[in-house]
Formats: structure tokens, C-alpha cells, sequence
């Protein structure tokens, strides 16, 4: 019955969808930005999925695969 926790762990449905709501909110009236380089902050729960590859891709054993290649 471990799936039974797990469920229980979940947010109820309504703050899933006040939350999508919020989120979808504070997109309106957005508008595209002109080419130029400024600095960039990411929600928390992004950041560790848009670094990770580049750690990944620099470890050891990756850099230690590639030289193995060559």
C-alpha cells in the first residue's frame, strides 16, 4: 500500500489548480523581448534541471569516457 502515501503526499486538486491559475495569471500581458544580453533568474524548481546537464556533461566520468574515445 506504499502508492496509498504517496497519494496522500500529493497537493489536493483545488491547490493544483489555484496554482496553475496563479501561474497562468502572471503570464498575461507578457510580451517578447528584444535580442540583448541581461541577467536571467529562474524559479527554484527549473534551475536544477536546466544545470544539471552541463554538470553532467563536465564530470569526471563523462570527461574520462570522451578521452577513452579518442
Amino acid at each position: 500500500m506504499a502508492h496509498q502515501a504517496l497519494l496522500a503526499d500529493l497537493p489536493s486538486p483545488e491547490d493544483i489548480g489555484r496554482i496553475a491559475g496563479e501561474r497562468t495569471a502572471r503570464r498575461l500581458g507578457a510580451r517578447k523581448v528584444a535580442s540583448t544580453k541581461a541577467p536571467v533568474i529562474f524559479e527554484n524548481r527549473l534551475a536544477g534541471r536546466i544545470i544539471s546537464p552541463f554538470f553532467s556533461a563536465i564530470s569526471g566520468a563523462s570527461v574520462a569516457r570522451a578521452g577513452f574515445r579518442s
